[in-house]
């Protein structure tokens, strides 16, 4: 469940919409959608394109600002 917390934390780190993480992901903003409600499990090709395109913005600062965030956040019941 932490990837789901990161996929969500990374698109608001980032301040992008799901149209707009999809976009820079090469899927479907219905995929993000799903995967971010708990609708579907993230795919093997999904969670390759997310770590592909957001490496980058894994840092110390992004991971400070993830455990802030899902002290605040009540979108999931991890």
């Amino acid at each position: 469940m932490e990837i789901l917390w990161e996929i969500y934390g990374m698109r608001n780190y980032l301040k992008l919409s799901q149209r707009q993480i999809a976009e820079q992901m090469g899927v479907s903003r219905s995929a993000v959608n799903d995967v971010e409600n708990m609708r579907r499990n993230p795919s093997a090709s999904f969670l390759a394109a997310f770590n592909r395109t957001f490496e980058k913005y894994k840092t110390p600062d992004f991971y400070l600002f993830l455990n802030s965030f899902k002290k605040i956040v009540y979108k999931y019941p991890i």
